[in-house]
């Protein structure tokens, strides 16, 4: 999304000028300074901790610690000489510090640990690390990173980026996993329009064998906290197991697992994911193992009603990219029919699959897509009416958070009615990064980009 915006601020309880049914929610407060001193360098995730403060990633390279209340802050991390993170023209491209996940039982012994994704370079390739560093209580830091996943292929666009833990066990006997979101490099568009997009390619036996990681752009991964492949990871087509967990994925900057009405990861609960299309077609998805969610040949569901799939690299003209909305993809791409059916798993909510307007007027900004930024469970079931069961979503677009209702046997449908729902939107275009929900549940805290544009028009 190439735009310049305000820099970053955190929100607080923002008011809403559309009210929906008797929703109240008091004036947005600014938690931290709006000195220059007082702002965070390019924030890209934000989660709650243990200690009810907040921890935020910098893509330049730090991890910070922020009090909620009075918004005083702590520097955990500074790792900006072994970051990749790059600016071009006055603006910033998607590269830098991405996900971050505490462990679940954080502060108990011998589970100081927090997980960290960022880009650095390797024989001149950008590439991904998962890594592990331990938090120090004493003096607050983080200390002796442990490299858990190296060598996912990076980029300087459409890295996914974001981290989480499930657990996989039970409430007594947690497993945890590792999840991580690989974009398509962005692959196939803009800058990146010569290359191909890897989405639907599957780790082949002899790379896995070797811990080649080339192939896993496109995919969701999941891993064990000591960096391992996991016994019970699908095998694609027999083919071996490695870290892949879903396949056909173009930029899922969201994941959230289901949450109990204490705020808690749910043993075995659905894994939700949000994920921005196109020109046409975010999408929400619930991720399962084995699943193939169809881009580049599938963009939202498998509808055929506005996107086809160009393959620029192999068809020439791709070092002048036209854009998604040119005559030549929208006429001699393939339509999304083509894909075998049977490969292809629906999301279960596809926003804005409209089509675009055609010609000049086909653009980022006219386009209906909202470039979903990050999703949360909201699981409260006594705190603000109709909201159990809801999922929120953060955009960078629309300057907005959607809240998509699901039904009421939790078994992730949406509810036909009440089903999407936009709050806290404000006339100045700010890009929500992320969005998090104090345990209080009616408390909401927003992250908000830096100045600067970024390499493409959906992130």
């Amino acid at each position: 999304m190439k735009l310049l915006f305000i820099a970053f601020f955190l929100l607080i309880g923002i008011s809403e000028s559309i009210v929906h049914a008797q929703e109240t929610f008091s004036a947005k407060r600014q938690v931290n300074a709006s000195t220059a001193a007082g702002r965070f360098r390019h924030p890209f995730a934000m989660v709650l901790g243990p200690d009810d403060s907040l921890w935020i990633t910098e893509r330049r390279g730090y991890v910070t610690r922020m009090n909620r209340i009075d918004g005083g802050k702590t520097q955990l991390l500074n790792i900006r000489s072994l970051v990749k993170f790059t600016t071009s023209g006055g603006g910033i491209k998607q590269d830098g510090m991405l996900g971050i996940a505490l462990h679940p039982e954080l502060f108990s012994a011998g589970n100081n640990f927090v997980y960290l994704a960022y880009t650095y370079d390797s024989s001149s390739l950008r590439r991904v690390k998962i890594v592990r560093y331990t938090y120090n209580r004493s003096v607050p830091s983080l200390t002796g990173e442990v490299t858990l996943v190296r060598g996912i292929p990076g980029s300087d666009d459409h890295n996914g980026g974001k981290l989480v833990i499930g657990n996989f066990g039970t409430k007594l006997a947690p497993d945890y996993k590792l999840i991580y979101s690989c974009g398509d490099r962005g692959a196939n568009q803009f800058g990146n329009s010569c290359d191909s997009i890897q989405s639907q390619y599957i780790p082949t036996y002899a790379q896995v064998t070797v811990g080649n990681k080339t192939r896993y752009n496109g995919k969701i991964l999941r891993i064990n906290l000591d960096g391992s492949i996991p016994s019970d990871n699908p095998d694609f087509g027999g083919i071996g197991r490695s870290h892949v967990w879903s396949v056909g994925h173009r930029n899922p900057q969201g994941l959230a697992f289901e949450r109990d009405d204490s705020n808690r990861v749910v043993p075995n609960g659905k894994l939700y994911s949000s994920e921005q299309g196109p020109a046409s077609n975010d999408e929400v998805n619930i991720i399962e193992g084995g699943k193939n969610y169809g881009w580049p040949r599938v963009a939202g569901k498998r509808d055929n009603v506005w996107y086809k799939y160009y393959q620029w690299s192999n068809n020439g003209g791709c070092s002048s990219y036209p854009g998604e909305c040119s005559s030549t993809q929208t006429t001699s791409g393939v339509t999304e029919s083509t894909f075998p059916l049977a490969s292809h798993t629906n999301p279960i909510f596809d926003l804005y699959p409209a089509t675009p307007p055609g010609g000049a007027g086909c653009n980022w900004l006219t386009n209906p897509t909202l470039a979903p930024s990050s999703i949360i469970v909201y699981p409260f079931s006594n705190k603000i009416p109709g909201w159990e069961n809801s999922l929120l979503i953060s955009t960078l677009k629309s300057s907005a958070v959607y809240r998509l209702k699901l039904n009421a046997t939790k078994d992730g449908s949406l509810s036909v009615s009440d089903s999407v729902i936009r709050y806290f939107k404000e006339a100045s275009l700010n890009r929500y990064r992320d969005i998090v929900v104090a345990n209080d549940g009616v408390t909401f805290y927003l992250l908000t980009d830096s100045v600067g544009g970024t390499s493409g028009p959906s992130a």
